[in-house]
């Protein structure tokens, strides 16, 4: 009866775990499984590059390449001690079988649960070949969404969406309604932040000038211009 590869493919021959420390060069996944509080850096992008930096350069001594595929689960950063699982790929598979693959795991101590293999085969080690897509318009249920994922995986917010939540006040009602206590107090911090570099003067549409020391007779001292 032929034995059946095992949850890391240490039993495959040539590539097997141990097979790919002794060839660096050999196609690999390598999955890291932490907690969001301990993945080092500030913002999600810039956690997301030193992860794929910290591992290129512990294995192949370089960094993150293009060409090298990644992907990010359960990456709500703005929570602490919350499961977080980052996957890389490195290579190509032999003969587009997948399977032979071996998976590396770092900070894992036991065996993956079953969820997390279920989930891992849902990211292909090949991937398939881009279908380039117009670019859809979210509704604007899908944009309150989108601003709730941000906040969780403390992602940058950009203007427009506050240009929108101002044109639609009942969504940002619905916001406060729904967000965490503290997810709710972090979007009010970077709305005020918005509002103050969009207001009038930030803009430019009003410009403040000096007071003049010294007015000439019948002259009014001037608080500001308009454009």
């Amino acid at each position: 009866m032929e034995k059946q590869d095992s949850v890391d493919h240490t039993v495959d021959v040539p590539m097997g775990v141990a097979y790919f420390r002794e060839n660096r060069k050999a196609p690999v996944r390598i999955l890291v499984s932490t907690a969001t509080h301990l993945v080092p850096g500030n913002s999600f992008i810039e956690r997301i590059r030193l992860l794929q930096n910290f591992i290129s350069q512990y294995h192949w001594g370089c960094d993150f390449k293009k060409g090298d595929r990644f992907e990010s689960y359960n990456a709500e950063f703005d929570f602490d001690n919350r499961a977080y699982y980052f996957v890389l790929d490195y290579g190509q598979s032999p003969d587009s079988n997948d399977d032979k693959v071996p998976i590396l795991c770092i900070r894992v101590i036991q065996e993956l649960p079953s969820r997390i293999q279920k989930k891992l085969k849902t990211y292909p080690f090949t991937p398939p070949t881009p279908i380039a897509r117009p670019r859809c318009q979210l509704d604007a249920v899908q944009r309150r969404e989108d601003i709730c994922a941000k906040l969780r995986y403390n992602i940058r917010i950009l203007s427009q969406t506050f240009d929108f939540l101002k044109e639609n006040m009942e969504h940002l009602a619905w916001l406060e309604r729904n967000l965490e206590s503290a997810l709710w107090l972090k979007f009010k911090s970077l709305k005020a932040i918005y509002d103050k570099f969009e207001s009038p003067v930030a803009r430019g549409i009003i410009t403040l000038v000096p007071a003049q020391t010294g007015p000439g007779k019948g002259e009014k001292p001037k608080d500001c211009t308009e454009r």
